[in-house]
């Protein structure tokens, strides 16, 4: 592999893996928006089970006597 090599790839075939490399790009930013807009439901879905895993564990603290 000798550093000129490189110049005797055609330009055609440059210019089709740049474009690829593009496309590419534009599937993983989909994906990640997709990602992201998933782990907010999931987010809000654990928010409301820990809210009321917090209230069902404050009404049980205020049914046992404060003095136990």
């Amino acid at each position: 592999t000798q550093p000129h090599e490189y110049s005797k790839v055609p330009e055609s075939t440059m210019a089709s893996s740049t474009s690829s490399d593009e496309s590419n790009m534009c599937l993983a930013s989909s994906f990640v928006t997709k990602a992201r807009a998933d782990s907010k439901v999931i987010i809000k879905r654990y928010n409301a089970m820990l809210s009321r895993a917090g209230d069902r564990a404050r009404a049980s603290e205020e049914s046992v006597p404060a003095s136990a």
